[in-house]
C-alpha cells in the first residue's frame, strides 16, 4: 500500500512533514507526489513529482514552507509496474486528491478517460468535482456520495477543494496530531485515527 501525509492549517513546517513523509516511505519507497497551496500560489496549487527512491526526492518538501495546505503521496508500484503518469496526487478541475486503495472496475467506467498509464484515483477526483459542481455541496459531502462507489472497500484519502480539506479513510490507517498533520503511518504516540 501506498504512504499518504498532509497537512492543513495557517502554515506548515516542512521538518515535520519530512519526518511523516519518511515513514510514510515505508508504504510507498519508489515515487514522491506533491501538491501545495501557499499564499502566492492560491487559487492554483504547486504539483512536484519525483520518480525513484522516495528518499532522493525528500528534499521537494522544502518548498512546502508556510503552505496553508500540502498533499503528499509516496508511490507503491502493487502492480509491478511503475510510471511517472502513476504518481499522485492527481488534478481534475479544481480537485486534488491523493489515495490509497483500489477503484473496483475503473477502467470499464464510462468516466474513465485516461488511457493504462494513469491511477485509478482520477476517477475519484472526477467523481468528487462532478458532486461539488452537480449538487453545489460542500466536498465532505461529495466525498461521502463518491465513497459509496468504492462498494466496501478500504481507502485513505486526502483531498482539497474549492478552499475546503478532507481527510478521510475506511479500514487503512490514517492519522492525525490534531494540529493539521495527517499521515498513514503513526509518527507520535498521541495521534488520532481518521474516520469516514
Amino acid at each position: 500500500m501506498c504512504g499518504l501525509f498532509g497537512y492543513y492549517g495557517p502554515g506548515a513546517d516542512p521538518s515535520r512533514l519530512k519526518e511523516i513523509a519518511r515513514l510514510a516511505a515505508r508504504r510507498g519507497p519508489e515515487g514522491l507526489g506533491l501538491a501545495f497551496q501557499n499564499k502566492s500560489s492560491r487559487p492554483s496549487f504547486w504539483i512536484e513529482f519525483g520518480s525513484g527512491a522516495t528518499a532522493r526526492h525528500i528534499n521537494l518538501i522544502d518548498r512546502c514552507a508556510d503552505a496553508q495546505v500540502v498533499i503528499g503521496h509516496c508511490r507503491l508500484a502493487s502492480s509491478n509496474v511503475f510510471s511517472q503518469g502513476l504518481l499522485q496526487p492527481v488534478t481534475h478541475g479544481g480537485v486534488v486528491l491523493a489515495h490509497n486503495g483500489n477503484v473496483p472496475g475503473y477502467r470499464e467506467d464510462p468516466d474513465w478517460q485516461w488511457g493504462d498509464d494513469a491511477p485509478d484515483s482520477r476517477l475519484l477526483a472526477l467523481w468528487v468535482g462532478e458532486q461539488q459542481q452537480r449538487l453545489n455541496v460542500s466536498l465532505a459531502e461529495a466525498w461521502a456520495a463518491v465513497s459509496q462507489r468504492l462498494n466496501g472497500r478500504p481507502y485513505a484519502v486526502l483531498i482539497a477543494s474549492q478552499g475546503e480539506f478532507l481527510a478521510a479513510a475506511r479500514g487503512l490507517p490514517l492519522w492525525t496530531d490534531g494540529n493539521g498533520y495527517y499521515g498513514s503511518v503513526r509518527w507520535a504516540d498521541d495521534l488520532e485515527a481518521v474516520g469516514h
